[in-house]
């Protein structure tokens, strides 16, 4: 048994079939259908869906046919915990013109599909490189809950997704595609051989090399399907899978812009480390310095997670004690991730290096944000214009010193907000608009 998966569930299915009814009868002139019992998580009963009748020549007895069943009037859902396939023939059967036989039920093994520790299934640095334009690695865990072990086989990952109907369309510089094919389109990965005991009480992480056939990174409507498949009597057969309908790879850019502050509705660039008299009151207004720092990425679901608890998703530069800057002033970094919650948090963790450390009265220290973010969700439409309002891109960015500055880009403006280390506001005007000069 094989299936297909889409973002709406799981459209068809490939069965191996044998007629081994008891005399010898034949099956002749009749039509297939395939039924799925499948639950949920927490389900007590089961529910069921078919797919539409085949009319292919029905199984024969001395060897195994192959037949697709399409469920095409309701598929099967991805977020399940049970599934069991039985097929239904209807028709001849030896000397019976309206005979009906029926399979066993053909139990599908279910493997719970996690996130990794990092959180995020993929992460890519773009930062003005359009020739990087897919995702080569995935990670995930896995956990067999089944009372069967799986051994002697491979683990195969399909990533199934739509794709943009323009192939030159550059998804570094404009992230969002205008149409996609009315069709899906499948990735597998290269297969790892391993083992997954019944049962396990911890998840298994793996890193799924997918460069045979990256995943595109504007693509949409993206779902994983791993599969665990053992060769039986010199065929392949999958015998336990699982599901994950995961959202669009969504962008995420980290600015640098310690050589500009924002004041009176516009911005100004820093020439010099200490800013000048402003509003003319004779002091000076703003100690702003352009300020390269280390900065450490990481994922999460829970506002509160703890530190320890995080595992680094991507950094630039070295951390203390041997700091080193990965992102200079006036440098940005855009990322790509893939994830599976609607929120999700972003923790960035920054060290700056003090340009000019003789200054003791603005001390630079170490700082994090961590703000929730929407995902980009699965588009059923094919303009990707219209995104039910979720940010396609949120971008984050330290902004002198302390104060961060927050945009999402469905917007015109941004609310600056300022804050210094000593807990002051700037003179001036403390929260400005500056979003369109951005």
């Amino acid at each position: 048994t094989n299936s297909i998966i889409s973002s709406k569930g799981i459209f068809g299915i490939n069965v191996n079939l044998k007629n081994v009814t008891d005399n010898d009868d034949e099956m002749t002139n009749g039509k297939l259908m395939a039924v799925a019992h499948y639950k949920k998580a927490g389900d007590t009963e089961y529910s069921y869906v078919s797919s539409a009748w085949i009319y292919k020549t029905p199984p024969q007895k001395d060897q195994f046919t192959s037949y697709y069943f399409p469920f095409a009037y309701a598929t099967i859902p991805t977020d399940i915990s049970e599934l069991a396939i039985q097929i239904v023939y209807s028709g001849k059967l030896g000397k019976e013109e309206n005979a009906v036989a029926v399979s066993p039920l053909i139990k599908m093994n279910i493997l719970e599909v996690k996130p990794p520790s990092r959180y995020v299934y993929g992460i890519i640095d773009v930062t003005g490189d359009s020739s990087i334009n897919s995702f080569t690695e995935l990670k995930l865990k896995l956990k067999n809950p089944t009372d069967e072990d799986l051994t002697d086989g491979n683990i195969v990952v399909l990533a199934t997704y739509m794709n943009p109907i323009d192939s030159s369309f550059d998804p570094v510089n404009t992230p969002l595609p205008w149409y996609i094919k009315n069709e899906e389109e499948v990735s597998e990965s290269v297969p790892i051989s391993d083992s997954l005991p019944a049962g396990s009480s911890s998840d298994e992480e793996y890193t799924i090399d997918m460069s045979n056939a990256p995943i595109p990174i504007n693509t949409t409507n993206l779902t994983l399907q791993v599969f665990y498949i053992k060769t039986v009597d010199g065929n392949p057969k999958v015998v336990a899978v699982g599901f994950k309908d995961i959202y669009e790879p969504t962008y995420i850019n980290i600015w640098n812009i310690t050589d500009y502050f924002c004041m009176d509705n516009g911005t100004r660039v820093i020439y010099s480390n200490l800013a000048n008299d402003i509003d003319g009151d004779g002091d000076a207004d703003m100690y702003a310095s352009p300020t390269p720092f280390y900065a450490r990425l990481s994922f999460g679901k829970d506002a509160n997670m703890p530190t320890s608890q995080r595992v680094t998703a991507m950094e630039w530069g070295t951390p203390q004690p041997n700091l080193q800057a990965g992102i200079e002033p006036g440098q940005y970094k855009k990322i790509i991730i893939l994830q599976e919650q609607t929120y999700y948090y972003y923790y960035l963790y920054v060290q700056p290096i003090d340009p000019n450390p003789s200054d003791a009265y603005r001390p630079f220290t170490a700082n994090e944000v961590s703000y929730r973010l929407s995902s980009v969700v699965n588009q059923y439409s094919y303009q990707l214009t219209t995104i039910n309002g979720v940010d396609k891109l949120a971008i984050y960015a330290f902004f002198y010193r302390q104060a961060i500055m927050i945009r999402d880009v469905n917007s015109h403006s941004a609310t600056m907000n300022f804050i210094l280390q000593d807990g002051t506001l700037p003179k001036g005007t403390a929260a400005t608009n500056c979003g369109q000069d951005w």
